[in-house]
């Protein structure tokens, strides 16, 4: 979609109006065709597509529609991961990572790379966790153990969706909202109304 030039131009006009940029960081898998599956198949996992997304090992050893999955309990894969983290970091000077399918990768990795790009972003480097689960308590035990700085709050989209568009109790959004003591800082969690992998909340009502 562009040159090295066009994404350090487009920090830089984001941060002359005052505006962050996050980059959107996938290290769980990589595409269906990329040439690096051939040149280093001992970077994944090669179990198959996941079948049983309640189980915590398959959901993490395993391809989420197929997309090759890759090891990060590997050291190898660790190290290209966190290397390919800072010199993004160092190339165009983001605010911070989007980090995709938190849930796909063990959280001590989570951990390590979180950890690698704060040391290279600095101390308020934003690392913003996608984890699809609506339990308070198991966001806010990802968000401390893997180091993540913000969460999306899924489980308010959850309540508030089913409030909204299925006729649930109004309760349902003040349960989730009385468990906010749970998180390291709930003033970080994303609230956010629907997202590219969700239908829209316009669907999901009915509209």
């Amino acid at each position: 979609f562009g040159t090295d030039e066009d994404l350090r131009a487009l920090s830089d006009a984001l941060h002359a109006r005052g505006m962050k940029l996050l980059l959107d960081v996938v290290v769980n898998h990589v595409g269906y065709d990329a040439p690096i599956v051939a040149e280093h198949p001992a970077w994944f996992h090669h179990e198959g597509t996941i079948e049983d997304w309640d189980d915590a090992v398959e959901v993490t050893t395993h391809e989420v529609h197929g997309l090759p999955d890759l090891d990060q309990e590997n050291p190898e894969v660790l190290a290209w991961l966190s290397g390919r983290m800072r010199g993004w970091i160092e190339r165009y000077r983001p605010d911070g990572f989007r980090l995709d399918a938190v849930r796909h990768v063990p959280v001590d990795s989570w951990r390590a790379l979180n950890s690698a790009a704060k040391e290279a972003g600095g101390p308020d480097f934003i690392l913003l966790g996608e984890l699809f689960d609506g339990d308070p308590s198991r966001v806010a035990a990802t968000w401390r153990e893997g180091g993540f700085t913000h969460m999306f709050d899924f489980p308010l989209h959850y309540a508030a969706t089913d409030v909204i568009c299925r006729g649930a109790a109004p309760a349902r959004v003040a349960g989730i909202l009385a468990q906010d003591g749970l998180y390291p800082d709930p003033s970080k969690l994303v609230t956010f109304a629907d997202n590219h992998d969700l239908p829209r909340v316009a669907t999901t009502c009915g509209e």
